[in-house]
């Protein structure tokens, strides 16, 4: 008896009609006036299938335009940084050659003007070729640190007197 209670409790609650042992509860609505619920185009199973199988789709071809999109943003880095290698490589070797020809051109110089000592203008262009690196690597660190700390200083909220 207690199951059959527990059984038309559950079938009320489902059906949405209160009974007990199949009888209508007094004053309680009949199930056929009882309110609808809040969403009353309820679709039934295949209209949910097709609906869920509309979605699906429409989710898989957003994962394929991510994906492609993400692949043409890949394949486009990987580009730009070939082209940033190779124009860093042209760039190395035009230099290069520049530095060579500047180099030539200044121990020739030094040399003609220490006489006939080819060496002595060979090591003066040298020399003065690596202070000039070393000079211009001090610049631009002392530049670089400058803008560094100046940026710190706006960071933090200090004024630059």
């Amino acid at each position: 008896m207690q199951s059959r209670i527990e059984t038309d409790e559950v079938r009320s609650r489902v059906n949405g009609s209160p009974s007990l042992d199949g009888k209508a509860l007094e004053g309680a609505a009949p199930a056929e006036h009882a309110p609808a619920h809040a969403d009353s185009a309820d679709t039934g199973p295949p209209e949910f299938a097709r609906h869920l199988a509309d979605v699906g789709t429409h989710l898989a071809r957003l994962a394929r335009v991510r994906v492609d999109r993400a692949e043409h943003h890949l394949r486009r880095k990987l580009a730009l940084g070939i082209a940033a290698v190779l124009a860093l490589l042209v760039t190395s070797v035009v230099s290069t050659y520049g530095a060579v020809l500047l180099a030539r051109g200044l121990a020739g110089t030094l040399g003609a003007l220490a006489g006939d000592r080819p060496w002595l203008g060979e090591l003066g262009a040298g020399g003065l070729l690596l202070g000039g690196t070393v000079a211009a690597g001090a610049l631009l660190w002392r530049a670089f640190e400058r803008r560094e700390l100046a940026r710190k200083l706006r960071e933090y909220g200090h004024e630059h007197t």
